[in-house]
C-alpha cells in the first residue's frame, strides 16, 4: 500500500513539472522593489515620488467645525514663597540643599556601618544640628540675621 502511495506521488509531481503551462525557458521576473521615501542618487538623498524632501507641511488653520482646540502650556513663573518667609529664592534653595545634604551625609554614615546603632533618625539629627524645623524652615541663624 505504501508502495502504490508513493508512486502516485511522484507521478503527480512529475506531471507538475512537466505542465505545458509554466514555460520552462523563460525566467521570472524580478521581484517588485519597494519604493522607499529617499533614495540615494550620485547627487545626494532624492525625494520618492510624493514625498515632500523639506519641512514638514504647515498645519491647516481651522476646520469645518469651528477650529482647533488649543490647550495652552504650562506657563514658567517663579514658585511663591510661603507666607512670611522673608528669604529670597536664591537663600531658600541653599537650605534646602543644606539640609537634603545633611540628611544624606547621615544616611551614608549609617549605611557605612550598618552594625553600628542608629540612635535617632537622620531628619531630627539635621533639624538639631541645622537650626531648622524641617527641610523647607527658616533656620534659626537666618532668622537672627533676618531681625537684625
Amino acid at each position: 500500500m505504501r508502495g502504490s502511495y508513493a508512486a502516485l506521488v511522484v507521478a503527480v509531481t512529475l506531471a507538475a513539472c512537466a505542465s505545458p503551462d509554466a514555460p520552462q525557458s523563460e525566467p521570472l521576473p524580478p521581484p517588485p522593489a519597494i519604493a522607499s521615501p529617499t533614495t540615494t542618487s550620485p547627487s545626494g538623498p532624492v525625494a520618492a515620488p510624493g514625498v515632500s524632501a523639506g519641512a514638514p507641511a504647515p498645519r491647516q488653520e481651522a476646520s469645518e467645525r469651528g477650529g482647533d482646540i488649543v490647550v495652552p502650556g504650562g506657563v514658567e513663573r517663579q514658585v511663591r514663597p510661603p507666607t512670611g518667609d522673608p528669604r529670597s529664592n536664591i537663600e531658600r534653595m541653599e537650605d534646602i540643599r543644606a539640609w537634603d545634604q545633611c540628611v544624606t551625609a547621615v544616611q551614608a554614615a549609617f549605611d557605612s556601618d550598618p552594625m553600628s546603632p542608629q540612635l535617632e533618625m537622620p531628619e531630627d539629627y539635621c533639624a538639631r544640628s541645622l537650626g531648622m524645623a524641617g527641610r523647607l524652615a527658616i533656620p534659626e541663624s537666618r532668622r537672627e540675621r533676618l531681625r537684625q
